[in-house]
C-alpha cells in the first residue's frame, strides 16, 4: 500500500510540474511573444512595460522565467486581473468555490439519483424497468449540458417564471463577501433576512444545478449497473445465493460492500466531465465562477488569468482523481488484500 501510494505521489508531483510548466509556456505560444500577451492593446507605457518585465523577469532565459513563475506561485504572486484589477488569487478562490458551489449540488443529486438508478436496473436486469432506465441513461448522456440548461430556461425561467435566468442571489439582498462561500456569507451578513436571502439563493442556483447534474447522473447510473451485473456474476455471490439468502441480502451484505472501492473512483472520474458542465453552464446561467471568469479572461485576453484558471482546476481534478484512487485502494476489501508491488 505505501509502494502505491509513494508512485501515486510521485505521479502528482510530476503531474504538476507539467500542468505549471505548459501554464507557463502560454506566455510564449502568443504570437509576438510574453510582452504581446501581457500588453495585447499596446495601451501600457514604458515604465509599465519594464514593470512587467522585472515582474515576469522576461529579460532572463526561459528557464530563468519559469523558475521565476513558479517562485511567484508559491508565494501567491499571481498577478492583477486586468479587467477587475482584482489580485488573481483573491478572484480565483471567489470564482472557484462559487463553482463548487454548483459542482457539489449536482454531485449530491446524482448520487442519490444516479445509483439507485443503477441498482434498480442491475437487480432487474432485461425487465421492461431495466428497458426504461437504460433509456433514460443513453439520453440522458446523448444531450449536451448545454441544451439540458437552455431548455430549463425555456421552460421554467420564461415559460412558467418559476425560477430566475442568471445570478447567485436577488437583487434586493446585499450580502458582503467574507468567507467567499455565499451560504456562509449570508448568515454572517447583518441587516438582511436570513431566511428570505437563503431562499433566494436556492431559487437562484436550481436550474444550473439541474442542468449539470443530468450527465454525471446518468454516466453513474450507468457505471453502477455495469458494476453490479459484474459482481453478480462472481463466484462468491453465487456461494451466498447457495446459502438461501435473497437478492436484497445479498447486494446490501456481499456485492455493495465491493462496489464502494469502483464507487469512489467513479466519483473521482466524475472530476473532470463535472467541472467542464459546470463551467459552461456558468456562462449560460452567468453565474460568477471559474468558467465565466475563463470565458472573460479569454474575451480580454489576459494570459496571465487564464494561466492561474487552468492551472488551479487542472491540478484539482487531478489531485482530487489521485485521492479517490488512494481511498478506493484503501477501503476496498479486495484491493486492499493484494500484496504491494
Amino acid at each position: 500500500m505505501w509502494r502505491y501510494f509513494v508512485r501515486k505521489l510521485n505521479l502528482l508531483v510530476i503531474t504538476i510540474f507539467l500542468l505549471t510548466l505548459l501554464s507557463f509556456w502560454l506566455l510564449h505560444l502568443v504570437p509576438g511573444g510574453p510582452m504581446a500577451a501581457l500588453n495585447p492593446h499596446s495601451t501600457l507605457s514604458a515604465a509599465e512595460q519594464q514593470r512587467l518585465i522585472e515582474q515576469f523577469a522576461l529579460d532572463q532565459g526561459f528557464w530563468t522565467q519559469f523558475w521565476h513563475y513558479l517562485t511567484n506561485i508559491v508565494q501567491g504572486h499571481w498577478g492583477i486581473v486586468r479587467s477587475d484589477q482584482v489580485p488573481i488569487p483573491e478572484q480565483m478562490l471567489s470564482t472557484f468555490l462559487a463553482t463548487l458551489q454548483l459542482a457539489i449540488s449536482a454531485l449530491l443529486i446524482a448520487v442519490l439519483v444516479g445509483v439507485p438508478m443503477g441498482v434498480l436496473s442491475a437487480m432487474h436486469p432485461k425487465t421492461w424497468l431495466d428497458r426504461i432506465l437504460v433509456s433514460i441513461i443513453l439520453i440522458g448522456q446523448s444531450v449536451p449540458v448545454f441544451w439540458w440548461a437552455l431548455m430549463l430556461i425555456l421552460l421554467f425561467a420564461l415559460g412558467f417564471h418559476w425560477f430566475p435566468i442568471s445570478g447567485r442571489i436577488g437583487l434586493l439582498y446585499d450580502v458582503p463577501e467574507q468567507s467567499y462561500i455565499l451560504w456562509l456569507d449570508i448568515l454572517l451578513a447583518d441587516g438582511i433576512q436570513r431566511d428570505a436571502a437563503l431562499l433566494s439563493a436556492l431559487h437562484h442556483m436550481a436550474l444550473p444545478t439541474l442542468a449539470i447534474a443530468v450527465m454525471p447522473t446518468t454516466i453513474l447510473a450507468k457505471m453502477t449497473r455495469t458494476s453490479l451485473i459484474d459482481i453478480f456474476e462472481q463466484n462468491y455471490i453465487e456461494a451466498a445465493r447457495s446459502k438461501g439468502l435473497t437478492r436484497w441480502q445479498v447486494l446490501r451484505r456481499h456485492a455493495l460492500p465491493n462496489y464502494f472501492g469502483g464507487f469512489i473512483r467513479q466519483l473521482g472520474a466524475l472530476a473532470n466531465p463535472l467541472l467542464t458542465g459546470t463551467m459552461i453552464v456558468e456562462v449560460i446561467f452567468s453565474w460568477p465562477g471559474s468558467g465565466r471568469w475563463l470565458v472573460n479572461s479569454l474575451l480580454t485576453q489576459d494570459v496571465v488569468a487564464i494561466q492561474a484558471c487552468m492551472l488551479t482546476i487542472s491540478t484539482f481534478v487531478i489531485s482530487l482523481s489521485i485521492a479517490t484512487d488512494l481511498w478506493a485502494t484503501g477501503s476496498s476489501p479486495k484491493e486492499r488484500n493484494q500484496p504491494n508491488g
